[in-house]
């Protein structure tokens, strides 16, 4: 096993279990468009690839009132939903460990910086991290595999910190992985299933924070 220097976490469903803001994000902006409501099962796909992707593809919306549905989304997500969230227990300890290795830490998410920033700081988890990469708000760099590959950039490429590792619970974290280059480790414990994640083939798979921690953390 390699000793990872560089590691790259994603957010929703990795760091953090955002899903209640979400869903009740959605549930707002469904509700303000008169839309058909939605079972919770039916909205945990919009966690984790792009917005306007989730909202043109699930509910058949053109883009521009995919974007207006965004708009929407938002109202309701900065207020509240962005706090409707908790930590995975055990994963503060975790990234103190990796801290203490030396390891540099970067998020690289999907979510709008803007919220992603808002969120690690409202949990105080923003000081583990050198680098916080989301999408912008205007809907560009929304996509996995450029998300990952601009915080590679900004973090060096990975060749000042050592070899590189992505961190995600959907198969767009293991693909954007791999177009980048790096290793992938999946984790079963956010949104995405086992079999959507052993489908993209990433090199490691962990279904908990401990065993996530036995990939991660240098040992002796």
């Amino acid at each position: 096993m390699k000793n990872y220097k560089l590691i790259l976490f994603d957010l929703d469903g990795t760091l953090t279990d955002t899903q209640a803001g979400i869903v009740n994000s959605l549930r707002h902006a469904l509700k303000r468009l008169d839309l058909p409501p939605r079972e919770t099962h039916e909205l945990i796909p919009f966690i984790g690839p792009p917005l306007l992707d989730s909202f043109m593809k699930y509910c058949g919306l053109d883009e521009p009132l995919a974007r207006k549905a965004i708009t929407i989304y938002r109202e309701y997500y900065s207020r509240r939903g962005v706090y409707e969230a908790t930590v995975y227990a055990g994963l503060p300890e975790l990234l103190e460990r990796l801290n203490r290795q030396g390891k540099k830490l970067v998020v690289a998410t999907a979510k709008a910086t803007y919220f992603a920033e808002k969120l690690l700081a409202h949990f105080k988890l923003d000081h583990h991290f050198s680098l916080i990469m989301g999408s912008n708000l205007d809907g560009t760099r929304a996509n996995k595999a450029e998300v990952i590959a601009c915080a590679l950039q900004a973090a060096g490429n990975g060749r000042e910190s050592g070899p590189a590792i992505m961190v995600g619970d959907r198969k767009y974290d293991i693909r954007g992985a791999k177009a980048n280059g790096i290793s992938a480790a999946a984790v079963t414990y956010g949104f995405g299933s086992r079999e959507e994640l052993a489908a993209a083939d990433p090199d490691f798979i962990a279904s908990t924070i401990p065993e996530l921690a036995a990939i991660l953390l240098e040992r002796g």
